[in-house]
């Protein structure tokens, strides 16, 4: 599909937020996570707690899923596009298992999508300091 037609077909795109915050397991498994999207009509999906090692590019179900994560079991986010848009994006920053960022280019339009995963009251104030300066340098590139 051509960026005019785009344009001129979508008035809006659907973009949410997901927590995974389960004790015993990861966030979801990419299919099921993606199924529930296609089915909800979800274009971009923003996901935290994952709980995935690792960086890694997967595709389940027309959707594609750029995750960021360090030790597995803990934090971890990502971001998932469904077939329709993932060809207009042109950048993925993986910051830390906290923070990235993706960047879209549809026609003349850039959208910047963030997905974040802040620190809680509890851990240490260095913690939280590198969250905000990382939040920060993402939001003015």
């Amino acid at each position: 599909m051509g960026t005019d037609n785009i344009g001129m077909t979508r008035r809006h795109w659907t973009i949410i937020k997901i927590n995974g915050n389960t004790k015993s397991e990861p966030c979801y498994k990419t299919i099921e996570l993606a199924k529930i999207l296609k089915k909800r009509r979800v274009n971009i999906a923003c996901v935290q707690e994952t709980r995935w090692a690792g960086s890694s590019v997967k595709e389940a179900d027309g959707y594609k899923l750029w995750n960021s994560g360090t030790q597995k079991g803990k934090n971890g986010v990502g971001i998932l596009v469904d077939r329709e848009l993932r060809e207009y994006v042109v950048e993925v920053r993986r910051v830390n298992d906290r923070l990235m960022s993706i960047k879209l280019v549809v026609g003349q339009c850039t959208v910047n999508v963030v997905s974040a995963y802040a620190p809680h009251m509890g851990l240490d104030e260095e913690v939280k300091q590198r969250f905000w300066e990382g939040l920060d340098e993402i939001i003015h590139q």
